[in-house]
């Protein structure tokens, strides 16, 4: 069972509605309550809060605007649902965004690319149909890892490199030029998958670490630990999940400087 959080940086407790035992999108999330001080209740994780049956109080019932699925946030009488739609209505509130609305948008239009991203790669163990087992599709599923690892992957983290590379505040972030208390995207492998910043204009930012070069090296250390996931964080890594054939993890020394934790 998972405590909830004693403390709120906006005096909001929020309440969190996602399956238990397994981070998937609800780890985007978490991430951004923990790293703005939010005070919440992780629902699913806790028993006292109803667990599955809050969650199925919550998918089934008669609310005239009911989510489709999960994750979904409850804020007083307020229902959030979809990861990018959750994160821009967290991120003013929490001070995990810059202030000028144009640089909010358009970090909330990266994190609907990021949420691409994560569709397809979901979709890689179930191509035939998402409800279908992945064991009754394998060799469907190594046609579209393949095509997944040496199309669809270099695709994205291309697009983001440009976007580090024109960002006018320099290739240091993607938006802005400091760094906020957390970016918005999932770590990987406890570093940071993509930097975020404030604008320096009016945002929350705090300047970046003197002798840090590069996304990788200010997220390693600007991600503390997070011991209360740290179960759910190894299912995260998808040690959980069967590997694709002609697929491999990567070497830390292998994977791109910029995407992931030093």
């Amino acid at each position: 069972m998972i405590a909830p959080r004693s403390h709120g940086a906006d005096g909001m407790r929020y309440e969190l509605y996602y399956w238990p035992g397994i981070p998937g999108r609800g780890e985007f999330v978490r991430l951004a309550l923990e790293e703005g001080g939010a005070e919440y209740l992780d629902v699913g994780n806790h028993e006292k809060a109803g667990g599955m049956e809050s969650i199925a109080a919550l998918l089934e019932g008669d609310g005239a605007r009911p989510p489709f699925a999960l994750p979904a946030l409850k804020a007083g009488g307020l229902v959030v649902a979809q990861v990018a739609a959750i994160l821009q209505y967290l991120g003013p509130r929490l001070g995990l965004v810059a202030r000028d609305p144009g640089a909010a948008l358009w970090t909330h239009q990266l994190q609907l690319t990021i949420a691409d991203a994560v569709a397809e790669a979901h979709d890689v163990h179930h191509p035939v149909g998402i409800g279908a087992w992945y064991r009754d599709q394998k060799p469907e599923a190594a046609r579209r890892a393949r095509e997944f690892r040496e199309q669809r992957i270099p695709k994205f983290l291309g697009y983001f490199e440009r976007v580090l590379m024109r960002n006018p505040k320099g290739p240091r972030w993607l938006v802005g030029a400091r760094l906020l208390r957390r970016p918005l995207a999932v770590p990987a492998g406890g570093g940071a998958a993509l930097c975020v910043s404030a604008d320096p204009g009016g945002g929350r930012g705090r300047p970046a670490a003197p002798g840090r070069a590069g996304c990788a090296s200010r997220g390693a250390a600007a991600h503390r630990p997070l011991p209360r996931l740290a179960a759910a964080a190894a299912v995260q890594r998808g040690r959980d999940l069967p590997p694709l054939p002609g697929t491999r993890r990567l070497s830390r020394e292998a994977r791109p400087a910029r995407f992931t934790g030093a």
